[in-house]
């Protein structure tokens, strides 16, 4: 990824500027990814920026480990933890393929506006089936930019050729989920929680290979 960790670190402290439009849809995606996780759950939230996600979750699983390469977007993470006072919650800014990771296993992995940044998509999605215990789950929203028309497109891949924005892959959401297929997962939901506001969601459980 082009420049990432440098273009996040510099607007982690405005990335939750939001409006209550998004923060709406955020509750509801939160509501129904409860039917996917339960209070025994080991997560891993990949990409975990500012941290609301992971800390929104954190009470409704056993306990969650939110990583990410952006220094600035975990110490953001760090603040809130402490005025949310979650005990189940960590947050670390180490690489998805660090060793400490090696001896852990999660039973869900989520990967929340990640995928679309990723040079090598299923190399990653091998660390996530190596991770994941047999059965795990991987829940991710991503945005599929091919689904954009045409000048939209074009337009984003003229703005990340920049030298001060990151790369952006333009994904068809069968593509995906196609490549989540392709390394060792079996797809449970696939769909749009708003058709409006929302990036293409799914949901796969990680099989044997």
């Amino acid at each position: 990824m082009k420049n990432a960790t440098t273009f996040w670190d510099n607007i982690a402290g405005r990335y939750d500027d939001t409006s209550e439009r998004l923060d709406a849809y955020r509750d509801r995606r939160l509501e129904h990814m409860r039917k996917f996780v339960g209070p025994g759950d080991t997560v891993l939230d990949l990409g975990c920026a500012t941290g609301r996600l992971a800390i929104d979750l954190a009470p409704h699983v056993a306990n969650i480990l939110g990583i990410d390469t952006s220094e600035g977007m975990i110490a953001r993470a760090r603040a809130r933890l402490k005025e949310e006072a979650s005990s189940n919650v960590q947050f670390s800014a180490i690489d998805f393929f660090c060793p400490a990771l090696d001896e852990k296993r999660f039973t869900v992995i989520t990967v929340f506006n990640v995928f679309h940044l990723l040079d090598d998509i299923e190399r990653y999605l091998r660390r996530i089936h190596e991770l994941l215990v047999p059965g795990g789950l991987l829940v991710s929203e991503t945005p599929c930019l091919g689904r954009k028309p045409w000048y939209v497109r074009s337009a984003i891949i003229l703005a990340t050729r920049t030298p001060w924005l990151p790369a952006v892959r333009i994904l068809s959401f069968d593509e995906l989920t196609g490549l989540v297929a392709g390394q060792g997962f079996e797809l449970v939901e696939a769909k749009l929680l708003d058709e409006e506001i929302g990036d293409p969601w799914f949901v796969a459980r990680r099989c044997e290979w």
